[in-house]
């Protein structure tokens, strides 16, 4: 009977990496920044701090993981809700200890690296900043809980976990935050398209 693949050749799972670093190894708590921290600055980005705050505060998300390390349950938790849990409250702290509200970030300071893929247009550009100024105006809570369930793909339990509510409580928030979002879409686009009537009628009168 053949042998089937070596452990050494897979990567750890997070509640591998995690039990070792319950036991100290600060290599294991590397490779779970590794693997988060993309997301984690991405979140913190959305979460409405720029670039250079959310990579500062993703690193504090990861130092309070290790200062709690022994509270971690590896059998009844996930370790990328407790990281977001982390990420959420070192926000919020920043935010109480600044006493300022940072601004939604702009184009030029999004982290996401685009590689080999053509680069965006002009009007997805616009559309994404849109779009992104519309979150920044939901509620803190509708928009995390949107966030969450729609870049970083996790479930309303997990959510409520993290927003610390119930499961209930996350669907019905992130119901709300779609609605709110439609209606300011809404708004945005009726006004563009009002703008670009009255350019055009501009235009007809200047060649008349």
């Amino acid at each position: 009977m053949g042998r089937g693949p070596e452990r050494d050749d897979m990567p750890l799972t997070d509640e591998e990496l995690m039990r070792q670093v319950q036991n100290g190894d600060v290599a294991a708590l590397g490779e779970i920044f590794d693997r988060y921290q993309t997301r984690l600055v991405r979140f913190l980005i959305r979460f409405g701090h720029d670039s250079a705050a959310a990579e500062d505060l993703a690193q504090d998300a990861l130092w309070r993981l290790w200062e709690q390390r022994a509270r971690f349950d590896v059998h009844h938790a996930a370790l990328r809700t407790w990281l977001f849990v982390l990420a959420r409250n070192v926000a919020l702290n920043d935010r109480r200890r600044t006493a300022r509200t940072r601004p939604m970030p702009t184009a030029n300071t999004d982290t996401e690296d685009w590689g080999t893929v053509p680069a965006p247009s002009a009007e997805a550009i616009t559309l994404r900043d849109t779009v992104r100024a519309a979150l920044g105006g939901l509620p803190q809570d509708q928009r995390l809980c949107l966030i969450l369930h729609e870049y970083e793909e996790m479930s309303y339990r997990e959510i409520g976990e993290i927003l610390a509510c119930s499961e209930g409580a996350a669907r019905v928030l992130a119901h709300r935050a779609r609605q709110a979002l439609r209606t300011q879409l809404r708004g945005v686009m009726v006004e563009e398209e009002r703008e670009m009537n009255e350019t055009r009628k501009d235009s007809c009168h200047a060649h008349g």
